[in-house]
């Protein structure tokens, strides 16, 4: 267990969850806000750990089981009676819903989604049959089985297609198809895990996203942006522009209380070129790869969070529009290398000035050969 920072006042709060890159945005958009920060994590993180924002970091292995990581979790609500509890990613949002009838008294958690609501929207089969059932735009997608996929693809299903696993994140493992063959031959692969995958016809357009905090159904805050690149293939963007469209910010209104969702979530979209038409793809029930971008751009969803935590009713502030770098560390575009320049307010730098350690922790690593555990 590792232990640094400087004592704090305030209310303890606690980050549960194991993606470096969302715990870091999150603590960044915080800043000062709240006292003493905890992370619990699956895995020692000596990145992680070098943030001025990390007062306590509590690791534990990988394969500890949800009941293992609950009775952490316990432990740290006895030492710290009262502090809120925050999860970052899907496996530690799931585990704090499914035992959150066992919490210890005054061990608070954020206003969350309901369990069955959040496992199924976040599956890629679950959301395409939520979308259908509200009357959202969205990809004609097939789901289930494998004699149902490949009933569908020589039903004249709709090409070229995505097949895409359900539990990975990040856009890895989708396979682009141009053709019910060559979709089919995969289909019919010995062990091929169907009702782990999904089907989806590939719409050809600008991919946007929009990021939303609700309440019980009610949005309280939301963003939308355009992507300008992303990274190899079907990976998340590095550079997007934050700004307003009215269209997907009304359709994530419907989709919130459709859900009656409660706490932050982020959807992928895409401008159909056959018909302008925004058609809703995927959801992802936590905090996102391009957090920072709205936060730059005024629209701060941690700090929303805990407001309404903490029993505060926020509204929804001003942003953008603004361009805005996603893709690591943001001095070397403010340095004008691997692309064009960019204004410093564009990237991470300011985020990254204010908590330094990480970076040349990283930076140690990788060019000195120290251990990132």
């Amino acid at each position: 267990m590792f232990q640094g920072g400087s004592k704090s006042v305030g209310r303890t709060l606690i980050f549960v969850g194991w993606i470096r890159s969302s715990l870091l945005s999150v603590l960044r958009s915080l800043g000062d806000r709240g006292g003493r920060k905890i992370v619990l994590s699956w895995g020692a993180d000596a990145v992680l750990c070098a943030s001025r924002h990390v007062d306590e970091f509590v690791a534990f292995p990988a394969e500890e089981t949800d009941e293992g990581v609950w009775s952490r979790l316990q432990a740290l609500g006895r030492r710290h009676p009262g502090a809120m509890v925050f999860p970052i990613d899907d496996r530690s949002t799931r585990l704090l819903l499914e035992h959150q009838g066992r919490f210890p008294e005054g061990l608070g958690l954020p206003p969350l989604p309901a369990v069955d609501v959040h496992l199924r929207a976040t599956s890629k089969a679950g959301f395409a049959e939520i979308l259908r059932e509200a009357g959202l735009a969205h990809p004609s997608t097939l789901t289930g089985t494998r004699e149902a996929l490949l009933e569908g693809v020589r039903a004249g299903f709709p090409f070229p297609v995505l097949l895409k696993p359900v539990g990975r994140l990040g856009g890895q493992g989708i396979r682009r198809f141009d053709d019910a063959a060559a979709l089919a031959s995969v289909l019919e692969e010995e062990g091929f895990d169907a009702e782990g995958h999904v089907v989806q016809e590939f719409v050809e357009g600008t991919d946007l996203g929009g990021a939303f905090l609700a309440d019980n159904g009610r949005v309280v805050a939301a963003t939308t942006q355009r992507v300008l690149k992303r990274g190899c293939g079907y990976a998340p963007p590095t550079e997007v522009y934050v700004e307003h469209q009215p269209e997907l910010r009304g359709m994530l209104e419907r989709l919130a209380g459709y859900l009656k969702w409660s706490g932050v979530a982020q959807v992928d979209a895409v401008v159909d070129r056959r018909d302008g038409r925004i058609r809703l793809l995927e959801l992802n029930g936590r905090f996102w790869g391009s957090l920072l971008a709205s936060t730059a751009a005024g629209v701060n969803f941690p700090a929303l969070w805990l407001d309404l935590a903490e029993g505060r009713c926020p509204s929804q502030p001003a942003y953008g529009p603004l361009k805005f770098f996603t893709g690591g560390l943001g001095i070397r575009r403010v340095l004008g290398l691997r692309g064009p320049r960019m204004r410093p307010s564009e990237t991470d730098l300011r985020y990254v000035l204010r908590d330094p350690m990480p970076a040349l922790r990283a930076a140690s690593i990788k060019y000195l050969g120290m251990s990132g555990k």
